[in-house]
């Protein structure tokens, strides 16, 4: 089954019968210690049932959750920048493993026209940048999702910040403010667009399995306790690519971006 979160009627039920089974079996001075709370955002529904559903007190009942939502599917996004949408419908989402990203920039810069002496400049420079926050903290190349249309923009940073240039944040973090002659071209050329795809739960990153669960935890806390509903949203990561015939579609983004 695939799960949009947008839509929670495409949740198994399944996955909402083992939550409220959870719920019920609680004591009544514990469920009369979360209804007392106030409940008028997401964040209070997660302060009032914390002590009892946070990730590192019921890990047995995360286990089997999990264990539900791994045969299911998830609706993802993914927001970038590259230099043509034929090549996410020919080699789909690659994790940004360096080999890969790098051949990408040095390919996208070539079809700029730049010298090839600027071309290996920039690489170094973001090759320093890639080294600073992945080789350092043994971190696995990855591919980063959010499963809410309404987080790709906001008051702040938020997730169109992926879309301003080829090269995404590694690139802006690397060249914008002191490089701006080679992040120029990156900003200025290519397509922005968001990708939907689909996402087998299983391929989630294993850290993150029990805090996403979590956050269906927390929607259905609000309806069972507070006849509540808040829109469920969240973000995370695959360590696996993502095939092309598991895009859903891609969605152009054709505002100017400037973080």
């Amino acid at each position: 089954m695939l799960i949009d979160v947008s839509d929670v009627n495409t949740i198994p039920v399944e996955v909402k019968d083992k939550i409220y089974q959870s719920f019920s079996a609680l004591s009544n001075d514990v469920v009369n210690r979360i209804k007392c709370q106030n409940a008028n955002h997401n964040n209070d529904i997660l302060c009032a049932i914390g002590d009892y559903y946070g990730t590192y007190r019921t890990t047995r009942f995360y286990d089997e959750l999990n264990a539900i939502l791994e045969k299911h599917d998830l609706v993802c996004y993914h927001a970038t920048k590259v230099s043509s949408k034929s090549m996410l419908l020919r080699d789909g989402l690659k994790t940004n493993d360096w080999d890969v990203y790098c051949s990408n920039l040095k390919s996208a810069y070539m079809n700029m026209k730049l010298p090839d002496e600027e071309i290996q400049k920039a690489v170094d420079i973001v090759k320093s940048e890639y080294n600073r926050k992945y080789a350092g903290y043994d971190r696995k190349a990855q591919v980063c999702f959010f499963t809410n249309m309404s987080m790709l923009e906001g008051e702040y940073a938020a997730y169109d910040q992926f879309c301003e240039s080829i090269g995404g944040e590694l690139a802006r973090w690397a060249l914008k403010d002191k490089y701006p002659d080679l992040y120029k071209p990156l900003k200025e050329n290519g397509k922005s667009c968001i990708v939907k795809f689909k996402l087998p739960y299983a391929k989630i990153a294993d850290y993150e399995k029990d805090d996403i669960a979590y956050q269906l935890v927390i929607y259905y806390a609000g309806v069972y306790f507070w006849n509540k509903e808040y829109d469920i949203k969240f973000d995370g990561n695959t360590q696996s690519d993502v095939p092309p015939k598991d895009i859903l579609d891609i969605i152009d983004f054709n505002k100017d971006i400037d973080y």
